[in-house]
């Protein structure tokens, strides 16, 4: 009886680790995601800067901005400095 529920105990925490570790993975993805769009808003910001569509630069800048405050309880800043 007590191996059963020690067996149980054991096979809860390699699932709840795995589940952590999967929800790092995805929040890394979905971090890495953010930054690759981000990077291609900010390239055609500035190319609606070359061009002098000024609302269209501040449209995209604001959404950049809006995805960096998205970011920041999802990433450690430390860590990556």
């Amino acid at each position: 009886m007590i191996k059963n529920f020690i067996v149980k105990i054991k096979k809860l925490k390699k699932k709840s680790f795995f589940l952590i570790l999967i929800k790092k993975l995805l929040n890394e993805i979905w971090c890495l995601e953010k930054n690759l769009s981000n990077t291609k808003k900010y390239f055609e910001m500035y190319n609606s800067l070359k061009k002098q569509s000024y609302y269209e630069a501040w449209l995209l800048l604001d959404e950049i901005d809006t995805d960096i405050i998205l970011l920041k309880p999802n990433v450690s800043f430390e860590k990556n400095i």
